[in-house]
């Protein structure tokens, strides 16, 4: 596995993370196509690093575009079986423990939080932003229980500002753990940007790319983007 990380340079060494998983699911019992889940989040992020770097104005904090690998689980279902990874320093069980378990799901992620401590960079990461299922055509993204309530708060108004209210709405979208699990678990504010319980096609062999919008896409990237500098501005004030 291979997690992947582009750097656009600020005026601060402070990071914010902004990612998607790009690995597609292996599926044995059909072919899984996976456009939204994460074709969608990959090709969001790449658009996001293309317009970002094409500013001639150099961003407040220095900004890492992170494409995790291994998201996604060897089994069907994320709870049908357990990872093998070694554990890293966030883990404090090995995987043949029964009672504690490695998860078989986020195998990048967690990797890449156990390498951030090791190189004593964790303090740098003030924030991380996930993309994960926000291509659908029918947009509906509510707010992940998991995730950090000021930068839920931040982007779903910025939405709102800009006229996407019907598409960030606010209600209770419950995702259980995905790429921002291990950054929660190690202290650093994140966020989650996804719609799981409102996509009916999720690991099915319909997640193909009729299901896709540019239209929802560029609405989601919209809102990121005019979210980044509240987000940055809620980020300094607090280290003052």
């Amino acid at each position: 596995m291979v997690n992947l990380t582009a750097e656009l340079p600020g005026e601060s060494n402070d990071v914010i993370i902004v990612s998607s998983h790009y690995d597609t699911k292996l599926v044995k019992q059909f072919k899984f196509v996976g456009a939204n889940d994460g074709g969608a989040s990959t090709g969001e992020l790449l658009e996001l690093a293309r317009v970002m770097a094409g500013n001639k104005q150099k961003p407040r904090l220095t900004y890492w575009f992170v494409f995790f690998d291994g998201e996604e689980a060897f089994c069907f279902d994320w709870d049908q079986c357990h990872g093998s990874l070694r554990p890293g320093p966030l883990e404090n069980a090995a995987p043949s423990d029964p009672k504690n378990p490695l998860p078989d799901n986020t195998y990048g992620s967690r990797r890449y939080v156990g390498q951030l401590i090791e190189r004593n960079e964790l303090k740098r990461v003030r924030a991380m932003i996930l993309f994960d299922l926000m291509g659908y055509k029918n947009l509906r993204l509510g707010r992940d229980e998991m995730s950090t309530t000021w930068l839920l708060d931040i982007v779903w108004q910025t939405a709102k500002q800009l006229g996407y209210g019907a598409q960030f709405v606010d209600a209770r979208e419950g995702v259980g753990d995905d790429d921002h699990a291990p950054f929660l678990r190690a202290g650093i504010d994140a966020l989650d940007i996804i719609q799981l319980s409102s996509y009916p096609y999720w690991h099915t062999k319909e997640d193909t790319l009729d299901k896709i919008s540019a239209k929802s896409l560029k609405i989601v990237g919209d809102v990121v983007l005019n979210s980044l500098p509240k987000i940055e501005e809620r980020i300094q004030s607090r280290s003052r």
